[in-house]
């Protein structure tokens, strides 16, 4: 599956992997909706499936610990998971893509909200299937044949129980391609935004080579299809670690952390350039990296997180082999800090190093700061002559896009162009900017926020 994957990115680009996503996006929202009804009505309805959870520890609401060695707290879900999705949807380049692959501004925020809808709904639903699973396991005599003790046969355990019990002869092939498709959708839209940052940032922006657009086309699908080989590769590494959860989010909080508190030092803190981002992100990589490449190499030790109680009566038709705990004396203790903290670790290091490095180290000129760059709450703190100068950068690039070469678009539309394309009213919009600037000095010499 991973190589089919793989080929379709690479050869379908931008428009194959938003029409499979939304395809399989489809099939998965359908299979783990029949799963989480099926298997209610299978453990006797909503109201025994939240009994049976809270009963047993399952469904807790009282656990507002500020330990960051607690696996699961309430306020480590809240803090450590908004910042977590709010630096991953912000300015990751899967997301980034998506976004200016839209019309427009307003389009992208609709995109946005119902992303956030989509995905508050997909995790409900699987946290609602774990809770049917358990509810299932528990009140058939904790049958160990009926819902192993073990993180990934649990839940396929519970569906081919499921559909024996509901006669749903079909419902573990529909399982299988949700569980397919929520993977695919994900790996796919990777490699595509992987493949375009080799081509267009490094090839084109960094290294400065001038290639044909077949050139950079073939370049381009050869990433995305090696790419596709490491992920391949990596299956056999991921299986050695802990839960795919846990492991997911710490890795991708590394870099989602870093580059999330890089762009917010660019639109917040003036005062900081070259030196203070590269401290900070070095800084921020750090702290992040060393969190979860050691947490990862606990887990591939062996240490587990102190598992849930369960009743009593489940001890007799249980087997369980307790592995060594996180909690113990002999594990760094920095290495037994929860994955929700990983993420605020990395932004936090990010910021605090690169804007004391900033003000010590780095220069600017104030005549060249431009306020449009940087966020409205931070306007009245800016020097003058960057308030007088707001607009010129966008200015500056909406004239240039006249003359520049535009992107090599063999992963963005899927064709090879040879022409730049401007959309119709952006000449309208270009006479216009004057105007626009005039009105917003008006407001900038009155020490008023700019209308925008």
């Amino acid at each position: 599956m991973v190589a089919i994957c793989g080929v379709y990115t690479a050869l379908g680009g931008l428009k194959a992997v938003v029409w499979t996503d939304s395809v399989q996006t489809g099939i998965m929202f359908i299979g783990v909706m029949l799963v989480a009804a099926a298997g209610t009505l299978a453990v006797g309805g909503a109201h025994s499936v939240a009994n049976i959870a809270s009963n047993t520890g399952r469904l807790s609401f009282s656990n507002w610990s500020f330990s960051p060695y607690e696996r699961q707290t309430g306020w480590a879900a809240i803090f450590g998971g908004f910042l977590y999705w709010t630096c991953f949807n912000s300015v990751n380049q899967t997301m980034v893509q998506r976004y200016i692959a839209l019309p427009s501004k307003r389009d992208a925020i609709h995109a946005i909200f119902i992303f956030c809808l989509g995905a508050i709904l997909a995790i409900s639903l699987c946290v609602w299937c774990g809770l049917a699973a358990w509810a299932a396991w528990i009140s058939h005599g904790c049958n160990p044949g009926a819902a192993p003790l073990v993180d990934d046969r649990l839940l396929p355990a519970f569906v081919t129980w499921v559909s024996k019990v509901q006669h749903l002869p079909g419902l573990a092939g529909v399982f299988l391609a949700g569980v397919f498709g929520a993977g695919l959708s994900s790996l796919s839209a990777v490699l595509n935004a992987c493949a375009l940052v080799v081509v267009e940032d490094i090839i084109r922006g960094w290294l400065r080579w001038k290639l044909k657009p077949l050139v950079e086309g073939l370049m381009a699908r050869f990433v995305a299809a090696f790419l596709a080989v490491v992920a391949l590769l990596m299956l056999m590494v991921i299986e050695k670690l802990g839960g795919v959860l846990g492991v997911a989010t710490a890795l991708s909080a590394i870099a989602a952390s870093t580059t999330c508190g890089i762009f917010t030092l660019g639109m917040v803190c003036w005062w900081v350039g070259p030196r203070g981002a590269v401290a900070g992100a070095v800084a921020g990589a750090l702290a992040a990296g060393t969190l979860s490449m050691g947490t990862q190499a606990v887990a591939a030790r062996g240490y587990r997180a102190p598992p849930l109680e369960f009743p009593a009566e489940c001890a007799l038709n249980a087997s369980y082999v307790q592995p060594p705990l996180l909690n113990s004396p002999e594990v760094f203790p920095l290495f037994r800090i929860s994955y929700h903290w990983i993420a605020p670790c990395g932004l936090f290091a990010t910021l605090i190093v690169g804007s004391i490095v900033g003000k010590i180290f780095d220069t600017r000129d104030d005549a060249k700061l431009d306020a449009e760059l940087y966020t409205p709450g931070v306007w009245r703190a800016l020097p003058a002559e960057a308030r007088e100068r707001a607009g010129d950068t966008r200015r500056a690039v909406a004239a240039k896009l006249l003359a520049v070469q535009p992107p090599s678009s063999p992963l963005i539309l899927a064709g090879v162009s040879d022409k730049a394309t401007l959309p119709a009213d952006s000449m309208r919009n270009l006479f216009q900017l004057k105007k626009r600037s005039n009105v917003r000095m008006q407001y900038v010499h009155r020490s008023e926020r700019p209308p925008y």
